[in-house]
């Protein structure tokens, strides 16, 4: 059940024109802000000061939208039993309104994070719910049935703002998680990678962005790789998901299609935690044998190379480390990794040794398996 917020700041309600022209280079001015302050290192006696700066912010702020928008109404109505001049003046109001609904839903969002980063789940649970209900109010009703999918009358919403309904999916699935009810964190997991797939079958998304997208200057080029990269969450939730309910094949599977991305795409790629999830697949795969003896063999080939670019350009940035401590660290990492990349090798061989695989490294079909 959604909750009245205390902390809301009662303000005026402000003269329509004056609000109209200066509420969206506000919002944007806070936005940048509220990103700033959420990010922005703090004393570790007091984690989360700044992300109570930013959340400040933005309560306040979405008071003077709902304040602001009582305006807006009124003038809209009145401008409808103006016959003269009412039809023009009442579709800028609906179109003003509808900016307005995006702002909001885009605030609750954040909001909704905020909390969810200072530990304060269930009040950011409530506004991930304000949120969704206004990109898909009908839908939002029936989130956690597994029958029911998005309706065309909300899709030209849903699409126009894709990133952060992703977002929002993947925050309510990662909560449900935490909480112990897989079941229902499955459902809305899903409903987001089916969300994303819809997307790319409309050509509404480019899945081969890949990283030009991300120094692209084009704002929807940069609309494609945010989504992209909200869906390679999406999966690796859903590994975890399948790994809560004992389903390691199924946590197998969208850990792939997620290190998959993650490097063909390179989104959010580090290269040693994905050469340490990469070995993980390889157990797997080693573990089940059969044909996945091959896919083990593609995964292993893979890790291997990522391990020696990311071990050589390490070293080229230790050698000019002037911190002799750090140093010192960094080498035994080192070391370490190369210790690791002595056990892939092994691996390769006795998985060369047990079946005649012949596999062509540059032919990536085993690495891409479903």
């Amino acid at each position: 059940m959604l909750k009245a917020n205390p902390h809301l700041k009662q303000v005026e309600t402000p003269e329509t024109g004056s609000f109209r022209e200066g509420f969206k280079k506000k919002f944007a001015a806070t936005k940048k802000e509220f990103k700033r302050l959420s990010q922005a290192p703090n004393d570790p006696k007091t984690p989360f000061k700044t992300k109570y700066e930013a959340r400040k912010l933005f309560e306040d702020l979405l008071g003077e939208l709902l304040i602001g928008r009582v305006g807006v109404v009124q003038e809209s109505q009145a401008a409808a039993a103006a016959p003269a001049e009412g039809e023009t003046k009442t579709a800028d109001e609906r179109g003003f309104l509808e900016e307005l609904g995006g702002m909001q839903a885009e605030m609750e969002l954040c909001l909704a994070e905020n909390y969810y980063d200072t530990e304060e789940i269930s009040r950011g649970y409530d506004y991930l719910f304000r949120s969704l209900e206004w990109y898909c109010p009908k839908s939002a009703q029936k989130l956690f049935d597994p029958t029911h999918t998005f309706l065309d009358a909300e899709m030209v919403r849903i699409r126009k703002h894709a990133v952060n309904v992703l977002h929002n999916l993947n925050l309510i699935g990662a909560i449900k998680s935490g909480r112990g009810e897989p079941d229902e964190a499955l459902v809305v997991l899903r409903k987001a990678d089916d969300l994303y797939q819809d997307i790319v079958s409309t050509g509404a998304v480019d899945t081969q962005a890949g990283a030009s997208a991300a120094a692209s200057k084009s704002p929807e080029k940069s609309q494609h790789r945010a989504i992209a990269e909200k869906n390679v969450f999406t999966l690796f939730f859903l590994a975890q998901v399948y790994g809560a309910k004992g389903d390691a094949k199924g946590s197998a599977r969208y850990c792939k299609s997620t290190l998959e991305r993650q490097y063909l795409e390179n989104i959010s790629f580090s290269w040693r935690e994905w050469f340490t999830n990469a070995v993980g697949i390889v157990d797997f795969c080693m573990t089940t044998g059969g044909s996945l003896l091959e896919v083990a063999h593609a995964w292993l080939w893979v890790a291997w190379q990522i391990q020696l670019s990311g071990l050589a350009a390490e070293a080229d940035e230790n050698e000019s480390d002037p911190d002799e401590e750090r140093l010192t660290a960094n080498k035994k990492l080192v070391a370490e990794w190369h210790r690791r990349a002595a056990l892939v090798k092994l691996n390769a061989f006795r998985i060369k040794r047990s079946e005649k695989i012949g596999y062509d490294p540059g032919n990536h079909a085993a690495f891409r398996l479903p």
